[in-house]
């Protein structure tokens, strides 16, 4: 009797199994074959099975400097759990993204070349609380602070479209890798012409008209990553099993009567893209 261990060796492929291995090899590019080696062993026939090795990505990171910046998205990212100090804790979290005109980069998408302005991102605990982050970064960003009355009302759906300067920062990894972040956000410098946008204008929060009785109205240009930030959310989970039914996933166009302050800033923006602004003399938003 054979050992646990020579069983495989015993193992004969046959023809259509082998073919088969061969039809993923070559038609899912995505999948760990794209890379695994197909081969038979010396040893009756049997497969060989070969662990990928993922190609390195190396992406070139904003430079550290400061920059005339875009606000053209921000995502409630919902409730997920956090660690601090080995204690467990609920945090509502959300995302600013940036574009940067003066970086550039080049991507392919549905089969066409693109250049467009580099992105970069910042997230947080979704408080406006005197300490938090969030507001200290919007009151820079102002140029004034809040009243505690302020700080309870503002709608943060007025950052989309909003110029900003921000200094990119780098930091170093455990591992050596080094990564960009946002170490500040301010007004710009009164005279300061304002950018627009050149990336469409994009929302998402868990309130109408971005969620309801039909489902998640996702934007169509919301990152991949983001999306699944939110679908890990407790109120993605709330939501999508709301009387055990799940939702179905709706994609946000720009249909300008899907509602909401976003769809017209779309339109706006689109309307008046190629027009000069106007000097910033006031605060941004």
């Amino acid at each position: 009797m054979s050992a646990p261990g020579d069983l495989m060796y015993e193992h004969q492929f046959s023809e259509f199994q082998l073919q088969m291995q061969q039809k993923l090899y070559e038609n899912d590019s995505e999948s760990l074959y794209s890379n695994a080696e197909i081969s038979q062993t010396n040893k009756g026939g049997s497969m060989s099975l070969k662990a990928p090795v993922p190609e390195t990505i190396v992406r070139e990171l904003i430079p550290e400097d400061s920059y005339h910046v875009v606000c053209y998205a921000v995502y409630d990212l919902g409730t997920h759990k956090a660690d601090w100090q080995g204690s467990e804790y609920l945090r509502h979290e959300i995302v600013l993204i940036f574009e940067v005109p003066d970086q550039r980069i080049e991507y392919e998408k549905d089969g066409e070349k693109i250049e467009g302005p580099k992105a970069i991102s910042k997230r947080y605990t979704f408080s406006m609380g005197d300490k938090a982050n969030l507001r200290k970064d919007m009151e820079t960003w102002r140029g004034k602070a809040f009243t505690s009355l302020e700080a309870a009302d503002f709608d943060f759906e007025k950052l989309v479209g909003a110029n900003a300067i921000i200094q990119v920062m780098h930091k170093e990894k455990k591992n050596g890798d080094k990564y960009a972040y946002i170490g500040s956000i301010t007004k710009l410098l009164k005279g300061t012409a304002l950018k627009n946008p050149e990336n469409k204008l994009s929302f998402f929060s868990f309130y109408s008209p971005y969620v309801d009785e039909e489902g998640f109205h996702f934007p169509d240009n919301m990152p991949d990553w983001v999306q699944g930030v939110i679908k890990e959310s407790d109120e993605y989970d709330i939501i999508a099993n709301f009387n055990d039914d799940p939702k179905e996933e709706i994609v946000l166009t720009d249909n300008p009567e899907t509602g909401g302050d976003v769809s017209k800033k779309i339109a706006e923006n689109e309307a008046v893209k190629d027009q000069p602004k106007p000097a910033d003399e006031d605060r941004p938003f």
